[in-house]
């Protein structure tokens, strides 16, 4: 597969991902940073900047499902055997990172300023990022591993097959 259809169908994925994400993280943000017993599914600045909190859901969760397919969409890069892992991965990052904020103040998740939330939110950002591109790395590390040992039984198997015949 090229890498453009693995990019179309990845983001077909992280579309409805990028949705739920999205709803889930901000629901529980917003619910605990206010702690007034209110449940909020979007920030309240944004519910108002909209006009309504069904408006601002409908608009999250579309800007949340298109961060998501971006994402997963971007991650089809990892993919292209001309690229070493070192360029890919830094080129996704940078990608994601500088949609997430422009997202975030849209969204009204933070604000533009003070300059410390911004470096708070990029650490967690920076933190999240990690984690899941380690636990990427592992997870096909594992695959390739498995791969590899079953190469080697059948280049083995096929030897005797031939030796035998």
């Amino acid at each position: 597969m090229n890498v453009k259809n693995t990019a179309i169908i990845r983001a077909m994925i992280g579309f409805p991902l990028g949705m739920l994400v999205g709803f889930v993280l901000t629901a529980v943000s917003a619910t605990v940073s206010f702690d007034d017993g209110t449940f909020y599914y979007c920030a309240p600045e944004f519910a108002r900047a909209m006009g309504s909190g069904e408006a601002a859901l409908l608009i999250q969760t579309l800007v949340t499902g298109f961060y998501g397919a971006f994402g997963m969409g971007a991650s089809a890069m990892y993919v292209i055997e001309e690229w070493s892992l070192l360029r890919a991965s830094l080129t996704h990052f940078l990608l994601t990172l500088g949609l997430m904020y422009p997202m975030a103040f849209f969204l009204r998740w933070w604000a533009p300023v003070p300059v410390s939330d911004n470096l708070i939110m990029l650490f967690f950002f920076v933190c999240v990022y990690v984690c899941i591109w380690f636990s990427q790395y592992f997870s096909l590390k594992i695959k390739v591993r498995r791969l590899n040992r079953e190469f080697a039984e059948w280049k083995r198997t096929a030897g005797e097959r031939l030796m035998a015949g």
